[in-house]
């Protein structure tokens, strides 16, 4: 992801995530590669966050990440 091959990120995420399905760090990875791909992938992206923050509402990066995104609570 550090190298801006955000696709290739976001397959990485999601097979780590079939096995660590529990994983908020891998889902918050996830939807910050889905929202550098662009407008068609927000959807998902906020989805994602919005996950991590039901499994932890106190996780700031998620809290940052969909504010970026424009969406509040």
């Amino acid at each position: 992801m550090w190298r801006g091959r955000y696709g290739e990120a976001e397959a990485v995420f999601r097979d780590a995530l079939r096995t660590e399905g529990d994983d908020t760090s891998w889902r918050l990875n996830l939807g910050s590669a889905l929202a550098q791909l662009g407008p068609a992938h927000a959807v998902e992206a906020e989805q994602r966050f919005r996950e991590v923050l039901a499994m932890d509402p106190a996780n700031l990066r998620a809290w940052e990440e969909l504010q970026k995104l424009g969406k509040h609570l």
